[in-house]
């Protein structure tokens, strides 16, 4: 409660104990706290910045953290309908059933053959520390820390896939009454696609976050981006690890970032 009344009070429409459809088993599941803030470009694409925070208690359990190099860039997770994937334009060039449509509809998604909503595909505050790996001193490579990242990308990605089918459905229903008219049909694919859910997941947890260097030496440190990279290889996933009592600081540095990056636009 103490995380929802700080976000409040920067100016998130937080909530606490959101609930999720679980990825995995069609089951309802809790998160401790979601929050999210509204941006429009003067362009009129929407976006909408979610913070996804598990709380974890553990304050007397310190966490390790193997350092990582820095780097700059870390792309927030999105969800958009215009993406170019088969799961997504099927089932609309199914629906309309015109070549010419869907044709407009890339064309609407990827003018002059860039994604619309690009301008808003923000990144994440820049992190002043990064580690790839995280346990307890005991060794176990389960725990608080574990199962609290795991929470907040299965509410992540069961968010994604809920959202994402109901906006298709809509859009479907949408397309039906207005199948006859060309004008109306591409108002209502272009509506579709000038929104954009922008993600951003953390964690706090009381436990001390102690980085360790590939010397062996430790430091303390408020924060730090944690990298997940999967043993094939591929993308790395990234969540935030904020020390409880430094979560009031944090928020107030990431809320400014998004004001400074969005903020260009009309903040609703």
């Amino acid at each position: 409660m103490r995380v929802r009344d700080v976000l409040q009070k920067l100016g998130w429409r937080a909530t606490h104990g959101p609930y999720y459809l679980d990825p995995v088993e069609p089951k309802e599941r809790e998160l401790d706290v979601s929050a999210t803030r509204t941006w429009m470009t003067k362009r009129g694409i929407t976006a909408h910045v979610t913070l996804l925070v598990e709380c974890k208690s553990g304050r007397n359990s310190a966490q390790l953290l193997a350092q990582a190099a820095k780097r700059s860039d870390d792309p927030l997770y999105y969800d958009w309908l215009g993406d170019d994937d088969r799961r997504v334009r099927r089932p609309i060039a199914n629906k309309v059933d015109d070549r010419r449509l869907m044709e407009r509809f890339q064309k609407l998604a990827y003018p002059r053959e860039r994604a619309l909503v690009l301008p808003v595909l923000a990144d994440a505050p820049r992190a002043p520390f990064r580690a790839t790996a995280t346990r307890e001193p005991s060794g176990k490579e389960s725990g608080p820390m574990w199962d609290a990242t795991q929470k907040v990308f299965a509410a992540m990605r069961g968010t994604i896939r809920s959202e994402n089918a109901e906006t298709l459905e809509q859009m479907l229903q949408d397309l039906d009454s207005v199948r006859d008219n060309m004008k109306d049909a591409e108002w209502v694919l272009r509506r579709a696609i000038d929104t954009v859910m922008l993600f951003h997941p953390i964690v706090s947890i009381e436990s001390p976050l102690m980085l360790v260097d590939e010397n062996g030496d430790m430091t303390n440190v408020p924060w730090c981006r944690l990298e997940r990279g999967r043993v094939f290889g591929g993308d790395q996933d990234w969540i935030d690890i904020v020390n409880a009592d430094a979560f009031e600081t944090y928020a107030a540095e990431a809320t400014a970032w998004y004001e400074r990056i969005l903020g260009r636009a009309a903040a609703k």
